[in-house]
């Protein structure tokens, strides 16, 4: 009589893997499972109620008796853990807004196993932008995952920068005033972040009218670098002084009439003299000028009350640009100059506009 026990090795699969044995007499089969019994141990030679299930090394003890014929083969059982895989999904979100729910997947679940994977990442509501590992992590609650051989696979979550927009505020004044404050809004600020911007320009308070630009910059801060930056720049406007036709009126009339500008100086002395309180007709102690064109384009200014230390002059502006400047007064005193239509006269105290009119 001979018995045979084969043993063999498995992959997890969450059934019960048995051994097999056959007894034979002169090469014939005389298995009888009557007589012929298979028992079941882990390696610590613990008894088991059948064949394994779970991975691990066992012995299969077969045993034949049939009277005068005892017979006992003992085999190793090998029941390997199975291919398990929990793969995090990548997500992506803009910077500022809330995180989201990160999810993975897990492969190679055997036999209905309860076996399932969670996902989180270091990143935190106001992360930078940037990219953080999501990572997996395994949930067992009927602690199977000792059958299997876990893999997981981190996935991406990506913060994306988003648009930060500064607009240069535009702004208006007249032609001799001191420019205003410059300021720029900022716009799309996420997380409360302190970002500011500044604006500047190239106009000071003498530039002629016209527009100017107004440039912005983003002040720095390291929380820029959550932001696609873009810079809107504004206009500065610097407008003529305009006269009403009644005050053209009594500035230029027939000959013997007197060509009148001027202008109250300020308390302080300061050159401003286009404040509120000018006083164009005031003769007494303030610059005047006076004149008579003798002919269509030819100009005879001059400027009188002129304060001691201060000096007069005459500017003739085309199109928004200095033509021609006269400092020095022939010896009668008077500015002598031509002057097409459509020009514009400026009269100047130490080089501050106080009085323009247009021919």
């Amino acid at each position: 009589m001979t018995l045979t026990l084969t043993g063999g090795s498995f992959v997890y699969d969450g059934t019960p893997h048995p051994a097999k044995a056959v007894a034979t007499r002169n090469g014939i089969d005389e298995t009888d499972d009557a007589v012929l019994t298979i028992d079941y141990t882990d390696a610590g030679s613990m008894a088991l109620a059948g064949p394994p299930v779970d991975a691990g090394s066992y012995y299969a003890i077969a045993t034949y008796s049939d009277g005068d014929v005892n017979l006992t083969v003992a085999e190793t059982l090998i029941v390997t853990p199975a291919p398990l895989l929990a793969v995090a999904a990548s997500a992506s979100v803009p910077y500022g807004a809330p995180l989201p729910i990160l999810t993975a997947t897990v492969y190679g679940v055997q036999n209905s196993d309860n076996i399932t994977a969670t996902a989180s990442s270091p990143a935190m509501p106001g992360s930078s932008a940037g990219t953080y590992p999501v990572i997996p992590a395994w949930v067992d609650p009927g602690g199977k995952l000792a059958n299997y051989s876990p893999t997981s696979v981190n996935g991406t979550l990506a913060i994306t920068m988003v648009p930060l927009v500064a607009v240069a505020d535009s702004l208006e004044v007249l032609s001799g005033q001191a420019l205003p404050p410059l300021t720029a809004t900022v716009y799309g600020l996420e997380n409360a972040d302190s970002i500011t911007a500044t604006a500047s320009t190239t106009a000071t308070a003498s530039s002629l009218p016209g527009s100017y630009p107004i440039s912005v910059a983003f002040v720095p801060n390291a929380q820029l670098a959550n932001y696609t930056r873009i810079s809107l720049a504004g206009t500065l406007t610097i407008s003529p002084v305009t006269v009403s036709a009644a005050r053209l009126a009594t500035m230029f009339h027939d000959a013997s009439a007197d060509l009148e500008l001027a202008t109250q100086q300020n308390a302080a002395a300061s050159h401003s003299l286009l404040k509120a309180q000018t006083k164009l007709h005031q003769l007494v102690a303030a610059p005047k000028v006076v004149g008579l064109p003798p002919a269509e384009e030819e100009f005879r200014v001059r400027v009188e009350n002129v304060p001691p230390g201060r000096m007069a002059s005459i500017q003739v502006i085309k199109d928004g640009r200095v033509v021609k400047t006269l400092t020095q007064p022939d010896s009668s005193g008077m500015f002598v100059f031509q002057a097409a239509p459509g020009e514009e006269l400026v009269a100047l105290m130490d080089g501050i506009p106080f009085e323009r009119q247009r021919v």
